[in-house]
């Protein structure tokens, strides 16, 4: 059995009348053993840029790659392995006016491999320095506070950076947590986190941002939410 998680969400939009673009797909952490009952099981996580169609958006570039840092993570069957996590960007424009769109996944299993990550992205050569508009989205798994163990030093090497907070900038003190529900998507808990961004750089503001999928009415008739993690919405304008 394959359960193609990208493929379903792509159904699920064009049935919903929804004209999205695959821009990039960047393959991450791929690993395969043997189960208990002697089926073969593989994970293979992806990140990737779906762009609604619309009129003066232009795709002109996209690019993707792994992050060098990678944290080490024992397990019982395959002894230690590396967790690949990576980025993807889309240069796009806009109505003539041009920025980059970058998605990334930081590290969830090791602090110093996060901050890592987030040091590969604004390095020289890399993804989110770029002398135009950026819009940094993603899962980065670094709270804007020090709340609950949560380890903050990879979102304050992005702002220190000058990346803007587009939920503080749109919602002020307002806390915005956003994770996390039950693996399952049964359980339910209370969020105590706040690891998911919309940040921007350059010529580009915020006008409003908000979570959805936080709120029990948005649970399917089943009682799943719609993933474990709230999204960010956040309407941006370029200048």
């Amino acid at each position: 059995m394959e359960i193609d998680y990208l493929k379903i969400y792509r159904a699920a939009l064009k049935k919903a009348g929804l004209k999205y673009r695959l821009a990039k797909v960047q393959t991450e952490f791929n690993i395969e053993a043997g189960a208990a009952d002697g089926r073969d099981v593989r994970l293979t996580m992806r990140d990737a840029i779906l762009i609604r169609q619309r009129k003066g958006l232009k795709i002109r570039k996209t690019r993707g790659r792994n992050y060098k840092a990678k944290a080490s993570l024992p397990t019982p069957v395959l002894g230690t392995i590396n967790v690949l996590r990576g980025w993807l960007y889309a240069d796009l424009s806009l109505n003539g006016k041009r920025f980059r769109f970058v998605n990334t996944h930081l590290e969830s299993y090791g602090a110093d491999a996060r901050l890592a990550q987030a040091k590969e992205l604004i390095a020289k050569g890399g993804p989110a320095r770029t002398s135009g508009p950026v819009v940094l989205t993603g899962d980065l798994n670094s709270d804007s506070k020090d709340r609950g163990g949560n380890s903050s030093p990879a979102y304050k090497a992005l702002t220190g950076f000058k990346f803007r907070d587009t939920w503080i900038k749109a919602n002020g003190s307002r806390p915005g947590l956003s994770c996390c529900q039950g693996a399952d998507l049964h359980t339910s808990k209370a969020y105590d986190s706040r690891i998911d961004y919309v940040l921007t750089r350059g010529k580009v503001s915020a006008t409003a941002s908000k979570l959805v999928g936080s709120k029990a009415k948005e649970r399917t008739s089943s009682g799943l939410w719609p993933s474990d993690h709230a999204g960010v919405v956040s309407s941006l304008s370029l200048k």
